[in-house]
């Protein structure tokens, strides 16, 4: 049975109720700048929660969402160096690891209002392992929306690759663990130094 409750984004009471429901702990499928995703709040409670409906993942960390360079602060201190590169990267689709943190900052505007409430969220894409990810609401597995809070339905979202992930925690040697979204050549221009591809 679907308990999930349907909102939209560009309505001003359905944030405020998803808001309240991710503040309960509660999980959400929402539509992000590059895929459907799960969100959760950066608790235990939430966190638990999450890996009970995307068991396959086992003790794999998740990535965390942010609102903004701000909230970098809630989770660890970054070189003056990387904080320049995330300055102008995000928001976009780069997931960098710092410390024992994998962060990014959504380029999606209704989502990072959503976001200003906390400290950030918990996401991982809204597929079971090996599955495509979905890009409508019929595509999405229907047990696992019937595991969820509340969706977040943006209709069809335009094909995207998953974000670029960096390994930042040695500012000196960025580590490419997966290449998405924004092409690693342009990050490394960015950069100044090239990433290494282990």
């Amino acid at each position: 049975m679907n308990k999930s409750h349907t909102f939209n984004w560009h309505e001003k009471h359905d944030r405020e109720q998803v808001r309240s429901i991710l503040a309960r702990d509660e999980i959400v499928l929402s539509s992000t700048d590059t895929v459907y995703g799960l969100l959760a709040n950066v608790t235990d409670a939430a966190e638990s929660k999450l890996r009970s409906i995307k068991s396959e993942r086992g003790d794999k960390p998740f990535l965390v969402l942010i609102a903004g360079m701000h909230k970098l602060a809630h989770f660890t201190q970054v070189p003056d160096r990387l904080k320049k590169f995330l300055e102008q990267v995000w928001p976009g689709p780069v997931t960098c690891i710092i410390a024992a943190h994998a962060l990014r900052c959504p380029d999606h505007e209704r989502l990072r209002e959503l976001l200003e409430h906390f400290d950030g969220l918990y996401s991982t894409s809204a597929n079971r392992s090996g599955a495509q990810v979905p890009q409508t609401r019929a595509e999405i597995d229907q047990e696992l929306l019937g595991a969820v809070d509340a969706f977040i339905d943006d209709g069809r979202l335009d094909k995207s690759a998953p974000s670029t992930i960096l390994d930042c925690r040695n500012p000196d040697a960025i580590v490419v663990i997966r290449e998405g979204a924004y092409p690693i050549k342009t990050l490394e221009e960015i950069y100044g130094t090239p990433f290494r591809r282990d």
